[in-house]
């Protein structure tokens, strides 16, 4: 029963992968367009930018637009705990995905800073110039990224101060900024900068102990959102499971796909503001 569903995305990405290259070359020859992408498409991005994908927000919106479409009207061939679940769980997979990516891409750039500091610093002592050693720099994960987009800034013939000035303004971690402006700073007043770096970065360690602290402190509250959040799902597969004729009018008419729908979305909103409540302390 979920052959279908698995079917339409492997068809899609494949499809997309096929021709995703061709279109780049093809959009690569015609004048540019200037608009503005929407919120949804830079969260997208930015994920797909955090991970291994190879599609583009568009595409990936599309494959999970096609699964959801084909999950709504198809729901009445299927049984109603089946239904629900497969509902349920194309509904939530972007959602969830997007904000896990996000999320781990983030923490591995905070724990990356402090390491890649101490590089910057043994750089610096070994000789070379704070510039020299930022165009050589690399680091793992997502910050590794980050410094492979500042080389191609720096390739195109931008400063290094301006491509820090570029990096600072599109990066919301506070650790990554204050290494950031740290550096800037340093390359602007010219003159020895390891002192500075190294009290940057045992500023960071401090407040990375402090925010691990934190974060084992807020263990519960995070529990506790996890529950209310996952309630309405367990009572709805359990409900199913137990009596499943009690959810026939969720999927048996379009009132009740529309019930089921709007009560998933509330539930992933407040799940999402829980989350990101109990995620303050980071």
């Amino acid at each position: 029963m979920v052959a279908p569903f698995a079917l339409a995305g492997a068809v899609f990405l494949a499809h997309s992968a096929r021709i995703g290259a061709a279109r780049r070359r093809g959009n690569s020859l015609r004048v540019s367009e200037t608009r503005s992408p929407n919120q949804l498409e830079v969260l997208l991005n930015d994920a797909i930018d955090q991970s291994e994908l190879r599609i583009s927000g568009q595409q990936l919106l599309g494959g999970w637009g096609i699964a959801a479409a084909l999950a709504f009207f198809t729901a009445p061939l299927l049984g109603v705990a089946t239904a629900a679940t497969i509902c349920a769980g194309i509904f939530l997979a972007l959602p969830a995905w997007v904000i896990k990516t996000r999320r781990s891409a983030a923490k591995a750039r905070r724990r990356g800073v402090p390491a890649l500091t101490d590089s910057i610093i043994f750089g610096v002592r070994g000789g070379s110039s704070l510039s020299a050693v930022i165009d050589v720099a690399i680091a793992p994960g997502p910050l590794g990224r980050d410094l492979d987009r500042l080389r191609l800034m720096r390739v195109s013939g931008m400063s290094a101060v301006e491509s820090l000035r570029t990096w600072w303004s599109a990066s919301n971690d506070p650790d990554v900024r204050a290494l950031v402006a740290g550096l800037a700073i340093a390359l602007n007043l010219g003159g020895p900068a390891v002192d500075g770096l190294e009290g940057l970065s045992a500023a960071l360690r401090a407040r990375d102990a402090v925010r691990n602290e934190a974060l084992s402190l807020a263990t519960q509250s995070r529990l506790s959102a996890l529950v209310v959040a996952a309630a309405p799902l367990l009572f709805l597969v359990i409900g199913g499971a137990a009596n499943p004729g009690s959810l026939a009018q969720l999927v048996g008419s379009w009132a009740g796909r529309a019930c089921l729908l709007g009560g998933l979305a509330l539930d992933a909103l407040g799940a999402f503001w829980m989350s990101r409540i109990v995620n303050t302390v980071a």
